[in-house]
């Protein structure tokens, strides 16, 4: 049979529809032992393994590479490989993570006959039916679906979504318990432009020693023309006794001249403005850019942790760079 654009439209939307249902369904059921789990999870002394058959199988694989990349060691094992021989990478200390919609599949019981051996814990996603996981493991975390969004009502679908949910609310939950912050993100992205924009700081990136605009504070205004133009980035700093106290950008230097002022006398102090806005050296760039934006800025000079100037950076510097 087949069905107008219309009809598949139809179709694909009532399938997101039963799902969003079965999620809230699934949100609300969370209780105590999901904060449990994260508890136990956090306390460990070993490492995680994350586990299932089939579609959860998959879903578990996804759980797995989300835990390594928030902060958690954690490895994917497949029941079937881990009876015949890759049970081994299981140790007492570590905390398995078990995913089955029935939990009676013959291949996670002979897994789980194995793993009660070591004596290691076990948190069950599974039916909050009676069933062989729910029955052998240390908390459960019950997933109930009344309907796959599958038109036949037998592919896994609301069913290992809700999984994947529940495993990604185990991720965020974990990370935050044990205080994963931003910089821990980036070390673990080392690559692409999201390792860029996590790991560059503006010491990465800032202009420094002789490439730094720089004045005086008795400088003439030929003498600041003259150093904004060389520079090339619309904007210099003004110094006294090695000392930042000012910046002097070309939107000062338009402004001074709308004031129709002589400028024979007229030195870098006269028209700088002063005590600017600074950024230190060891912030991201991504932070620097926002700092930028709120306050309206399109140069930042750099100092080091004891407030000594040491570069400057221009907004173009990041733009450029894909932040």
């Amino acid at each position: 049979m087949k069905y107008s654009s219309k009809e598949l439209l139809i179709i694909g939307q009532d399938v997101i529809s039963i799902e969003i249902a079965e999620l809230m369904k699934v949100k609300n059921s969370l209780d105590v032992n999901f904060c449990k789990s994260i508890k136990l999870i956090a306390n460990r002394k070993g490492k995680v393994i994350v586990s299932g058959v089939g579609k959860s199988g998959i879903i578990a694989q996804k759980i797995s590479a989300t835990l390594n990349s928030t902060g958690t060691v954690a490895l994917f094992l497949h029941p079937t490989d881990a009876l015949h021989g890759d049970i081994g990478t299981v140790h007492k200390d570590d905390i398995v993570i078990l995913l089955s919609k029935s939990g009676n599949t013959h291949e996670l019981k002979d897994f789980v006959t194995a793993l009660k051996k070591i004596n290691v814990k076990i948190i069950a996603i599974t039916s909050s039916k009676k069933n062989y996981l729910k029955s052998n493991s240390d908390l459960t975390i019950e997933v109930d679906i009344e309907k796959e969004a599958c038109v036949l009502d037998l592919a896994p679908t609301s069913s290992t979504t809700a999984m994947l949910a529940i495993g990604d609310a185990l991720c965020v939950a974990l990370y935050k318990e044990n205080g994963f912050t931003i910089s821990d993100f980036a070390l673990t992205h080392p690559a692409g432009d999201l390792g860029k924009k996590l790991l560059l700081k503006i010491s990465d990136v800032m202009r420094k020693n002789n490439d730094i605009p720089i004045v005086q504070t008795n400088s003439t205004f030929k003498e600041v023309i003259i150093e904004i133009s060389k520079k090339r980035i619309g904007a210099t700093l003004v110094l006294k006794k090695n000392k930042l106290i000012g910046i002097i950008t070309d939107g000062d230097l338009r402004r001074f001249f709308e004031k129709d002022l002589t400028i024979e006398d007229i030195v870098a102090e006269d028209v700088m403005t002063i005590n600017p806005l600074t950024i230190k050296h060891d912030v991201l760039c991504i932070a620097g850019l926002e700092l930028m934006e709120l306050h309206k800025r399109t140069h930042l000079p750099v100092t080091d942790s004891n407030g000594k100037l040491i570069g400057i950076i221009h907004i173009h510097d990041l733009i450029d760079l894909g932040f």
